[in-house]
């Protein structure tokens, strides 16, 4: 698909002010240097360096699979397909590189064989780090990174295999339009 999505609104998480502070001491404790780092690149930028492989790991999708699987490249209506298609799981995007982060379980490469989608979306494990919006930072506002889904509460992770059923289908479009595209 190609396009430019749509910037939307900027809104800053407000209702739950206590589930938004879990959901950061939570983030803070995978911080790569230290939690003081990380809060000053939250404050500084909207985005801290957290060490994956302890608390989590991550699935480093593409825009373009994610947005066939979606069908579309508007950001709201991306992140509200991402939010029914992995529900209550928490999902980032990446504006700058064209990624979106899928929070998994730290041990999910156990659940499912990612070496199948190590080529266009790797797993992001131990000895990786990741640069992780601010828990605040819920729309694309003028921000490099948001929360498309937000974290619904710490250790609130996505299922690896609802993940990989987004994958299949992403690709699937994808290869079925390269298809088209060459007939």
């Amino acid at each position: 698909m190609t396009g430019t999505a749509d910037m939307g609104s900027c809104t800053l998480l407000d209702p739950d002010e206590g589930l938004e502070s879990a959901v950061r001491d939570w983030l803070l404790t995978a911080a790569a240097l230290s939690e003081a780092d990380a809060c000053t690149g939250w404050r500084e930028s909207g985005i801290a360096l957290l060490r994956c492989g302890h608390l989590f790991a991550a699935v480093r999708m593409p825009a373009e699979l994610v947005q066939a699987a979606a069908g579309t490249v508007y950001s709201h209506q991306v992140d509200r397909y991402l939010a029914d298609a992995l529900p209550g799981s928490p999902v980032f995007a990446d504006r700058t590189r064209r990624r979106y982060y899928a929070l998994v379980s730290a041990h999910a490469e156990d659940e499912v064989c990612w070496k199948a989608y190590e080529s266009y979306a790797p797993i992001l494990g131990e000895g990786c780090f990741l640069g992780v919006p601010d828990p605040a930072l819920i729309t694309p506002c003028h921000a490099r990174s948001y929360w498309c889904v937000p974290m619904k509460g710490p250790d609130v992770l996505c299922s690896p295999a609802a993940v990989e059923r987004l994958l299949l289908h992403g690709r699937h479009l994808v290869a079925v339009g390269e298809e088209r595209a060459d007939v």
